[in-house]
This record gives C-alpha cells, structure tokens and sequence, in this order.
C-alpha cells in the first residue's frame, strides 16, 4: 500500500475529527450544513483520484477519452450514494433490492452499462484494453452492494491490472507512452485508494445514520 496515499487519507480523517469532534461513522452531523466526514473524505479521495485520471485520459484521446463522462459519471455516483446513506437510516427490509435501486438511481447503472457497450462496439480499437480498464475498475463502485468491502475493492486491482499490464506492453514504444504509464498508475493507485477510504468509514458495509427520520430508498 502506498505511504503516500495513506498518510493523504489520514490526514483528512485528522483533520475532520479536529473540525467536528463530535462526528462518527453513523454519518449524524452538527447541523443541516455539515456533510458526514465519510463524504468529505470522499469529495478528498475524488479530486485526489478520480479527476487526475479524467485528465489523462483526455490526454490520451481517443475511445479513452470519451469514455471520461461515463467513468466521471460513475465515482459521482458513488459520492451520490455515500452523501445519501449519510442521512438516511438503513433500510430494514429489502435491503439488497433498495441499495439496488439506490445505485441505478445514482447513475452508476448507467455508466457501467456505458462503458460496457462502447467496448463490445470497439473490440477491434488500439485502445480495447484501455477500454477493458475502464470497464472493469469502474466496478470498484459497486462495493456498497456488500459488507466486505474490503476484499472486494482489493480483488479489483487484479481485475484490472490485467489488462493494463498489456496497455503498458502495446504503448511502450508510442511517443507518449509516459501518459499511458500514467494512466495505468493512476487505475492501480484509485483503487488502492478507495480500499483505504473503504477501510476507514465503510469496513463492514456503506454506512449509514441510525439517528435519521427516514430509511434510504
């Protein structure tokens, strides 16, 4: 696990105990202004993560690059379902069919069915395995769906690094074969990433607030 990463995350747990004290995991905050530290932790993790590899992947171009709003689409879907648990109670009955609709709601359905059509239509592309990659990392927003979340966040780096070994491998010798090494990385270390946020705020399961009127749906 990257130092660097950890000590980042770390340093915003720290810093958001030291704003609001009195907040927890549940997601309960001081007032109606105030976002759960889970979700700023999480608006930390995406500016740090998310929005570097949006840029190269524009840089990239390309099938790469307009797949960016379907992959920016999905981890802004995720901090939609994060904010919402953070302000509901979990529901008490139904509660795979209700988190289910709360993620296709939250428009991580549709960029995962997205970025698996485009990449069965451009199987024949330069890119494919760049297209692989997204398609497959892009999962990594599903761990809601589970309580351990953990281990399946860490499965994804083996499920995508596959594929980007051979993006590594195809672009080597290109002229900007460095944005594309950055583009692999940057898959790897989101990940790595998320599994720390994940480990912080939602190690059993997404988090939700018991001392909320209502329930999620």
């Amino acid at each position: 696990m990257s130092s660097a990463i950890l000590s980042r995350l770390e340093t915003c747990v720290t810093r958001l105990q030291k704003i609001n004290p009195k907040s927890s995991s549940g997601g309960s905050s001081s007032s109606s202004s105030d976002a759960a530290p889970q979700v700023v932790a999480y608006e930390e993790y995406y500016n740090d993560n998310i929005v570097p590899l949006l840029e190269t992947m524009t840089k990239i171009g390309g099938e790469t690059a307009q797949m960016k709003d379907a992959v920016e689409q999905g981890f802004k879907g995720l901090g939609k379902v994060i904010a919402l648990a953070s302000t509901h109670r979990k529901p008490s009955s139904n509660y795979d069919e209700t988190i289910g609709q709360i993620l296709q709601n939250s428009g991580i359905g549709q960029a995962l069915q997205t970025t698996a059509d485009f990449r069965f239509k451009n199987f024949k592309s330069t890119q494919v395995n760049h297209l692989y990659a997204i398609e497959e990392g892009l999962k990594v927003v599903l761990w809601p769906t589970t309580n351990t979340t953990i281990s399946y966040v860490k499965e994804m780096v083996n499920a995508v690094s596959f594929y980007t070994m051979k993006v590594l491998t195809s672009t080597k010798t290109n002229s900007d074969a460095e944005v594309h090494k950055a583009y692999v990385n940057q898959w790897k270390t989101l990940i790595e990433a998320m599994s720390v946020y994940v480990k912080e705020f939602h190690m059993t399961g997404l988090t939700f607030n018991p001392k909320a009127a209502q329930e999620a749906k």
